[in-house]
């Protein structure tokens, strides 16, 4: 999930204001990907038109119910980086130079960051203590 939670660490960086998630409620086979359109019950995968893969479990960020749309895992750890986009935001309002070492030291570029989560920890932590003072 560490990846999902640093979508806006990415946006932070490059000062992009959102992040828009293309098949939020997309449980059909249209438009060139490639499912069954039963999230509960396909565990297999998409393949979308441009040949990428994404992974069993991983097809959706939303699920349908009864007059009702379930949460995935990865959509809370969207919306923790959501969180964690206007903590950045806080942390450089005090801290100008200091957010810029800590998001350089976690988004390297756009496709390339650092996944590991004691460090993820450590540097979140690291705002909120400087923050709460």
């Amino acid at each position: 999930m560490i990846k999902t939670r640093l979508l806006h660490w990415v946006n932070y960086k490059y000062n992009i204001p959102g992040y828009l998630h293309w098949g939020f409620n997309y449980w059909g086979s249209k438009g060139g990907i490639t499912n069954s359109g039963d999230p509960y019950g396909d565990v297999s995968g998409m393949i979308s038109s441009s040949g990428n893969i994404l992974p069993g479990g991983d097809c959706w960020i939303a699920y349908p119910g009864n007059k009702i749309i379930y949460p995935s895992i990865r959509l809370e750890a969207m919306r923790d980086g959501i969180v964690d986009y206007e903590l950045l935001k806080m942390y450089a309002d005090k801290f100008p130079e200091e957010v810029k070492n800590l998001v350089g030291t976690t988004v390297y570029n756009f496709q390339h960051y650092d996944v590991n989560v004691s460090e993820f920890r450590i540097k979140r932590r690291k705002m909120l203590r400087e923050l709460s003072y």
